[in-house]
């Protein structure tokens, strides 16, 4: 309860820079996935840090998406048909990371996209 307390009384400025940080994600992997993800489109969320592959023009099953971005970009995003049969031929991407760590996701997807 103290905790909970002292985050609610005291964590605006934390709060705050948590969400500028976050902002600077979205920005690099959106503009990351536009220069150089050909054939995915990164979709910028409205209300949260989880960015919707669009991946679709790749032309894949959603199994071989899955196995592409595991077993080729060495990455587990989320399967976008947990979602429901909109979510088919899409990935999520949580962006809630250091950014070193997302821009070698980011390097990941694009060199293995390079590969297909």
């Amino acid at each position: 309860i103290i905790a909970a307390q002292s985050a609610y009384n005291n964590g605006e400025a934390w709060l705050d820079q948590l969400l500028t940080y976050l902002e600077g994600n979205i920005d690099t992997a959106i503009d990351y996935i536009a220069s150089r993800c050909h054939g995915i489109k990164a979709i910028r969320p409205e209300a949260s840090f989880l960015i919707w592959l669009d991946c679709r023009s790749l032309g894949m099953s959603q199994q071989q998406l899955v196995d592409f971005f595991i077993h080729k970009a060495h990455l587990a995003l989320n399967d976008g048909s947990i979602f429901g049969p909109e979510g088919v031929g899409f990935m999520r991407l949580n962006v809630g990371m250091p950014r070193a760590k997302l821009t070698t996701a980011l390097q990941q997807l694009s060199k293995a996209l390079e590969s297909l």
